[in-house]
């Protein structure tokens, strides 16, 4: 990658808002942890470990519904909470 597309996708993740730059940041995990379970010998599903991690996520708040993810739907849209909703400050 070339310095100026380096540091324009830098301002690009800057600009995001907090949430998105969350929402991103936790869609990229279960790729990263399958990915370094197999380069350990020790392949792992995917689809597990992201099982695994929205229910982690429901579990400590971190993400809340988004109103177009219906209750029923096995594949909900999350969308991260704000860090005021998180730690009940201001």
């Amino acid at each position: 990658m070339s310095s100026y597309r380096l540091q324009e996708a830098i301002r690009s993740w800057r600009a995001l808002p907090p949430d998105e730059r969350l929402r991103r940041n936790l869609e990229a995990i279960p790729r990263r942890v399958a990915n370094s379970m197999t380069m350990a010998g020790e392949p792992v599903d995917e689809a597990r470990i992201r099982e695994h991690l929205e229910r982690r996520i429901r579990e400590l708040g971190l993400l809340k519904p988004t109103p177009e993810s219906a209750p029923c739907d096995p594949d909900p849209k999350w969308r991260p909470r704000a860090r005021n909703e998180v730690t009940g400050l201001g």
